[in-house]
């Protein structure tokens, strides 16, 4: 049996990062005549799982993009940005009561790029197209809990506010 000093015992905890969407739906109004855009948006929990104070630990959510009924244009720009949530962008925080485990979250399994607003704080945006003919677009976000922090066992989690901009072309 391996036994470790206090401050190294590995310790336990749950965390989940909600991400929070919502159903958008946009109006092609710039031309008389034009059919409606419904474009709608769905982002899934990212759950870490159990949590060991010894190892980085990682997970995957999914965020689709599913538009339909649009007429003349072939595809519709998207932006997606992410708040920094509990905390900073460059510190995300999952909580239970006045606990905390630091998490961040990156728009590539490289851990290098942290999904945020992008406005000059050292994060990035997902930006790309949904065309007529795939309808829907699925992106991945990564998170990441870096090991070695001394927390406390419990449930952990957080919501993240997303914000979507459709441009129809």
């Amino acid at each position: 049996m391996t036994r470790f000093p206090h401050a190294m015992r590995p310790r336990r905890a749950s965390a989940r990062t909600l991400l929070a969407s919502a159903a958008l739906v946009a109006l092609a109004s710039w031309a008389p005549g034009a059919l409606a855009v419904n474009c709608t948006v769905t982002a899934n929990a990212l759950s870490f799982g159990a949590y060991n104070t010894l190892s980085n630990l990682t997970g995957t959510t999914t965020v689709t993009i599913t538009c339909s009924a649009w007429a003349g244009s072939n595809s519709i720009s998207y932006t997606l940005t992410a708040s920094a949530g509990s905390g900073t962008y460059a510190n995300r925080q999952l909580l239970t009561g006045s606990n905390v485990i630091a998490y961040n979250l990156y728009t590539t399994s490289a851990d290098t790029s942290i999904w945020g607003d992008g406005n000059g704080d050292g994060t990035v945006t997902l930006t790309g197209t949904v065309t007529k003919q795939q309808g829907t677009v699925t992106l991945t976000i990564y998170g990441k809990i870096n090991g070695g922090q001394n927390v406390v066992p419990g449930s952990y989690a957080t919501m993240v506010p997303i914000t979507v901009t459709l441009t129809y072309q």
